[in-house]
């Protein structure tokens, strides 16, 4: 599998089914209904888009809004959103996906990755995945993973 991160191009067609763009869009879309193919474009023009693809069939099978923020005082990441397609879940991608973001932020010194997740998504991050999940506030979560545990 190969994970990369994906750069808008200068032009875009929403309706191009083929551009990677839209095709992430997609596959976002599965996981929270209200992205929309803007927002996934604003993260491959600021550097924040990642897929995994197979390059035997150049298929995306998972995207991911992926936010390192080594400006800040004590460097941390964010996942906003991640997903892989439906036909190819429960084969590890996600996993690998985490793994590979482990090992960008320890290039770059940043030693946490947060993310808000859903109720459904818990077990995998936690369980499978090794984040620590707190209580936040107004009934949500908060999954912080250090990257010494990656």
């Amino acid at each position: 599998m190969n994970i990369e991160k994906l750069y808008a191009p200068e032009t875009w067609d929403p309706e191009d089914t083929f551009d990677p763009i839209v095709q992430s869009t997609f596959i976002l879309r599965e996981a929270a209904a209200y992205i929309e193919e803007d927002a996934t474009l604003e993260y491959a023009r600021r550097g924040n888009l990642f897929i995994a693809h197979d390059s035997r069939d150049d298929l995306i099978k998972a995207a991911a809004h992926f936010e390192p923020r080594a400006h800040l005082e004590e460097p941390e990441a964010w996942i906003h959103h991640l997903a892989v397609h439906p036909d190819f879940q429960r084969q590890g991608i996600g996993t690998e996906m985490i793994s590979y973001f482990g090992t960008y932020c320890l290039d770059r010194r940043i030693k946490t990755i947060k993310l808000h997740p859903s109720p459904s998504s818990i077990p995998f991050y936690v369980d499978d995945n090794g984040f620590t999940l707190n209580r936040m506030g107004g009934g949500g979560y908060i999954a912080t993973k250090k990257i010494v545990d990656i």
